[in-house]
């Protein structure tokens, strides 16, 4: 198993592009929009297979275009990450042996919340072979 990549949110998108600019070596490049949603995000390789992605919400779309799950969050910091390499029925199924109880297949919940982020974490699946994690 192996972490695909990390998510990073911070609600002023500019904000924390600038944050990691500062921290990392290469300053992360525009990855795009993502109409519709309300959001946007800079990207930033971490290695060969992982990379760091800023997401934010883009200035460009309306406020109320927000999935109800971004629009709750406050703060910045670790939103998500997914994991690869692993078929996604036995991570489920990990998941579901930690005591994170199944949502529906092959996703699972849990209720830890990420540091500068506020509200419920939740576990489920992603494409193919991968496991995302999701705190908001």
């Amino acid at each position: 198993m192996r972490i695909d990549h990390l998510v990073w949110y911070d609600a002023n998108l500019e904000q924390g592009r600038g944050y990691f600019a500062e921290r990392l070596a290469a300053a992360p490049a525009f990855g795009g929009s993502h109409p519709g949603e309300g959001t946007a995000n800079y990207l930033a390789s971490l290695g060969d297979d992982t990379y760091l992605e800023i997401l934010g919400q883009d200035p460009a779309q309306a406020d109320a275009s927000l999935d109800s799950e971004i629009a709750a969050l406050a703060g910045s910091g670790l939103y998500h990450w997914a994991c690869g390499g692993i078929p996604i029925s036995d991570l489920a199924a990990r998941a579901e042996a930690a005591g994170l109880p199944a949502a529906s297949p092959p996703a699972a919940a849990s209720s830890p919340t990420a540091p500068g982020l506020t509200g419920p974490a939740s576990v489920s699946g992603a494409m193919n072979t991968a496991l995302s994690c999701h705190f908001s």
